[in-house]
């Protein structure tokens, strides 16, 4: 995790004082802000590790159609079965998870799936594939809108962001569930599902995302609040992304988010394979990350907050963010 990596911080609190948040000042702080929001202070400074990057590195995206699905999203599913198999060669520490997503397009009526993966240093293929990926399920698919190229980090992250769309309205949502192959499938159905009731709004991209995240990257570096410190298996972060045009059709498609978040975690829950946490970056406002990193660690959050904000100016007075119902849990 990025937060784990954080030395310190600088931090202004709210009456006026500046502090070191560390390891070895202030140590609970230091703690709380790794996933504690804006709940303490604000930060002015951090002082994160850093490690040698390479001048180039990998990335491919493609797309299948949707009549590939339940192959693609075992491809997803394969990857992260080697990626903690332990034998040679199925785990490469330069593979990042791939990002797969399902996208319904309401003017065209059709789905289709997009991924990108990414390798953190430049292929020995040239802009072909690395050996890693190649020898990943991803391979055999047939796929189209292919790139495949050596590029820099800055280049990368530009290309990702140009697909979010900033002038139409957007609802963000967010789930998380164990890895498990039923239940990715279960997703894509629901998610399926969920397409008639949105079908009438013109320019509509109803969206989720699947992130995976492995146990090895989870427990690396220093503790944070996020509840994930016991995990021993694969999460599969599921992240909802939809826009569309206009204000009249913001109840059927907001609705429409929620009710497949709602179903897919009964479902998870039914087959065993739910997860309490909730990525806060990617949560919608009606949703309560903080509550999903455990009581213990929420009950962390409430007595920092009362330590270094004793007033509550942050838990009043700042707009935005996930509060942390200090008068409900105390």
């Amino acid at each position: 995790m990025i937060c784990n990596n954080v030395i310190s911080y600088q931090v202004v609190l709210a009456d006026g004082s500046i502090v070191t948040a560390s390891a070895d000042e202030n140590d609970d702080l230091w703690r709380s802000l790794k996933g504690g929001g804006n709940n303490f202070g604000v930060v002015s400074q951090f002082t994160l590790r850093s490690f040698p990057a390479p001048k180039n590195i990998w990335t491919g995206t493609f797309a299948t159609p949707g009549f590939l699905s339940t192959r693609t999203i075992r491809a997803f599913y394969d990857h992260g079965e080697r990626a903690m198999s332990g034998k040679p060669g199925l785990f490469d520490e330069h593979a990042s998870t791939p990002i797969l997503s399902l996208s319904y397009i309401t003017n065209l009526g059709i789905k289709m799936h997009f991924c990108h993966m990414a390798y953190t240093k430049p292929s020995d293929n040239g802009n072909d594939w690395p050996e890693y990926w190649k020898r990943s399920p991803f391979r055999s698919l047939w796929r189209f809108q292919n790139t495949s190229k050596n590029e820099s980090l800055h280049d990368s992250v530009t290309t990702l962001g140009s697909f979010s769309v900033t002038d139409d309205r957007n609802v963000f949502g967010t789930t998380t569930i164990k890895s498990d192959l039923a239940t990715l499938l279960a997703v894509r159905q629901i998610f399926s599902d969920a397409t008639p009731s949105i079908k009438h709004v013109k320019n509509c991209m109803f969206i989720y995302i699947t992130q995976m995240v492995l146990p090895r990257w989870i427990n690396k570096g220093d503790p944070n609040v996020l509840g994930l410190e016991e995990c021993q298996e694969p999460l599969v972060i599921i992240s909802f992304a939809v826009n569309w045009g206009t204000a009249e059709d913001d109840e059927a498609v907001t609705g429409a988010v929620r009710r497949t978040i709602s179903r897919i975690e009964e479902f998870a829950a039914a087959n065993g394979t739910a997860h309490p946490y909730r990525f806060s970056n990617y949560a919608a406002e009606w949703q309560k990350p903080l509550q999903g990193y455990g009581k213990n660690n929420l009950r962390v959050l409430q007595d920092v907050s009362k330590k270094y904000d004793p007033e509550g100016l942050f838990q009043t007075g700042c707009l935005g963010g996930f509060k942390l119902d200090i008068g409900q849990n105390s």
